[in-house]
């Protein structure tokens, strides 16, 4: 029900509450994955995130970029179904740009612009290209994602939301 209603962080909550409590073993394996690898990511994310603030700031845009490590359960889930060990998941987090629309400007096409911005600076992978900014999901989220290769060899899926989006996205 979270999750038809865009609940996002309720939906997330209930599924890790879920995990731990019916496979604790899986859980306990994949969380103590991601605190044995999380100052990793952190350096990794503050070297990707630099030129993407440069390169925003520089255009003029208000924005918020924030980094979000995935849910242990979306992990595990994510191994099951691939049949992947942790190593193998290769977009544990995401970078998040929530902007604020420039006055007389469609947010949409901010969005496109800010994607612009992102892979002017680093290498898209195409075929990893969401696009809900354009045709919103039936749940009325709004983003643009991309998974682009940092300058550290890394996968790396960035979204792209105005606040609006941002808090349809979390509040529902």
């Amino acid at each position: 029900i979270a999750h038809q209603l865009g609940l996002y962080n309720l939906k997330s909550e209930l599924e890790n509450i879920f995990f731990r409590h019916t496979d604790p073993e899986h859980f306990r394996e994949v969380t103590n994955n991601l605190k044995a690898t999380q100052s990793q990511r952190d350096a990794i994310a503050e070297s990707f995130i630099k030129p993407l603030k440069d390169k925003i700031s520089a255009e003029g845009i208000e924005y918020t970029i924030k980094q979000r490590t995935k849910t242990a359960y979306s992990i595990w889930k994510k191994m099951a179904t691939k049949g992947v060990s942790f190593e193998q998941i290769f977009d544990l987090y995401a970078v998040r740009i929530i902007f604020k629309p420039l006055d007389g400007f469609d947010e949409r096409t901010q969005a496109w612009h800010i994607y612009a911005l992102v892979t002017g600076i680093y290498r898209s992978k195409t075929d990893r290209i969401r696009d809900w900014v354009s045709q919103p999901k039936s749940n009325g989220y709004e983003a643009l994602h991309c998974t682009v290769m940092s300058q550290t060899g890394n996968w790396i899926e960035v979204q792209i939301r105005s606040r609006r989006m941002n808090d349809i996205a979390e509040k529902g």
